[in-house]
């Protein structure tokens, strides 16, 4: 099954004969897939299973949890600040009202010696007991050097990440900031939430996850804006997005209740942490207990190769909507693992999106074949590859050019979608004694074509620098496509013979 975006159409024609030579290439991300030159389709074969695809209708999801609230699945242990005066040598904002701390001789305030919060002297007194350096379980943060666009501030040492370029690192899971070398101190007492749990627990809920540090998102208690002086005094929770801008708001916001209901808008194909049971690497193991019926969790498979490679960007902008766990780099060990747990959990419905060009997902389609797949999860399609003729037919568009503002647009059409089929063609080839036999998902390309998407493929392989873009991909292939219409190619057509069959009939 296919996701297709709403108005588009999807009609089944019965099969057509397929011409000599065909201006698409089969695949943009892996071409292992297209046709050389020298091999002949002799047999269009009988068509292959349909694979589901999908179709975001209008809708609208549900805010409802529809969990009963039996116990509190807790994070972190609730530890008391340890302060002592402290002067400060430069203008300093409490850290509990935002207010400034003012003083020109002796200690204008207080400091906790094991998170480093500054507050006044008489807010010290009314701080909630939630000191941030109480080694937090999680796991360890998976650091990238970064270029920020707006100032950001180190979680650690509160310092400015200063520079024109890859001012400091940010964690691609929680996005939490620093300086070079206060990764290491701030990994050993602040770590990622936690995204799983290691047993079931069936009827519990989860708290709240605070994030500390460099959010902008308004108050949503006080309803105030952002501003710079808010910068790391704000608090974002990692589950529901609901963001605080001072402990102050903190501790009003809790006063509500610990319990976290997740993001309602993407509550839909949200894995809860308290859901997913993990015990060991291996992902194919990994299982899924107490999820709501209405459910249907996403497994999004990202190429970072395809296309403007984007996929970094994907995989950053899918942690921040998504549980972690939920988004796989297929660069580290391509799709099989995250498909094999999906096999493991049958009675979860899930949602696959292959995050890159056609090849991807073709790709994620001839996996789900080796693997025998009896109950395939529908397939979305989100635009990371040079053409995207996929994605264009299905409506979700000729690509993506802004991930921070289109995933999340994105990810909630999914949760309002309708499966579709798509018809799939396997194709069997002969040349000089030997066959082969290859899947059509929605065209496929031979001769001069084929060789140019070949071309295409070797190049960007070398030089993955040289193919930053959509635009600059397809300069590319104007280029190789010039060499090869200006140069001699071999004539196809005389030793081509096509076999189409459906429903016991043959044609030619």
């Amino acid at each position: 099954y296919i996701f297709t975006l709403e108005g588009s159409t999807l009609s089944k024609a019965p099969p057509r004969p397929v011409r000599p030579l065909m201006s698409h290439s089969t695949d943009h991300d892996n071409p292992s897939a297209n046709i050389p030159e020298h091999q002949v389709p002799t047999d269009l074969g009988s068509p292959r299973p349909e694979r589901p695809v999908v179709k975001p209708p209008s809708g609208s999801i549900s805010s409802s949890s529809g969990l009963e609230e039996v116990s509190v699945k807790r994070w972190r242990t609730p530890a008391s600040h340890n302060f002592s005066e402290h002067r400060f040598n430069k203008p300093t904002t409490c850290e509990f009202c935002t207010s400034m701390i003012l003083g020109v001789f002796g200690k204008q305030g207080m400091k906790c010696t094991e998170c480093s919060v500054s507050v006044h002297n008489e807010c010290s007194a009314i701080m909630p007991h939630d000191c941030f350096s109480t080694g937090d379980p999680g796991t360890s943060h998976n650091y990238v050097l970064t270029n920020f666009s707006s100032p950001a501030f180190c979680l650690f040492c509160k310092g400015l990440l200063a520079g024109l370029s890859r001012q400091g690192l940010q964690c691609t899971l929680c996005a939490t900031c620093c300086h070079v070398e206060c990764a290491g101190p701030l990994d050993s007492v602040f770590k990622c939430p936690p995204c799983s749990v290691t047993e079931a627990l069936p009827n519990v809920s989860f708290e709240h996850n605070w994030l500390k540090g460099n959010w902008k998102a308004g108050c949503c208690v006080c309803g105030s804006g952002t501003s710079s002086k808010t910068y790391m005094s704000a608090f974002k929770c990692f589950w529901c997005q609901d963001a605080v801008c001072s402990y102050k708001c903190l501790a009003s916001r809790q006063e509500v209740g610990p319990i976290c209901s997740g993001n309602d808008r993407f509550r839909k194909v949200v894995l809860p942490p308290t859901c997913l049971i993990i015990n060991g690497d291996d992902c194919a193991n990994w299982k899924v207990e107490g999820l709501e019926k209405d459910v249907t969790p996403i497994i999004a498979f990202v190429n970072p190769k395809a296309g403007g490679q984007m996929g970094e960007q994907i995989i950053r902008g899918l942690n921040a909507l998504l549980n972690p766990r939920q988004v796989f780099n297929l660069s580290k060990g391509g799709p099989e693992p995250a498909l094999k747990m999906m096999m493991n959990n049958p009675h979860v419905n899930w949602i696959a999106v292959a995050c890159g060009g056609d090849g991807t997902a073709a790709w994620v389609f001839s996996v789900q074949d080796k693997l025998g797949m009896k109950k395939c999860p529908p397939l979305a399609h989100c635009p990371l590859g040079t053409g995207n003729d996929l994605s264009r037919s299905l409506g979700w568009g000729p690509g993506i050019s802004n991930p921070r503002t289109e995933m999340p647009e994105f990810i909630y059409s999914m949760g309002r979608g309708q499966a579709h089929l798509l018809d799939r063609w396997e194709i069997k080839l002969s040349s000089e004694g030997k066959s082969e036999t290859k899947v059509m998902n929605n065209y496929f390309s031979i001769g001069v074509d084929a060789k140019i998407a070949l071309q295409f493929h070797k190049t960007r392989n070398e030089s993955p620098q040289l193919f930053s873009s959509q635009t600059l991909n397809k300069m590319w292939y104007a280029k190789f496509g010039t060499d090869n219409m200006i140069g001699s190619g071999p004539v196809l057509t005389p030793y081509i013979q096509l076999e189409v069959r459906k429903s016991g009939k043959s044609r030619i």
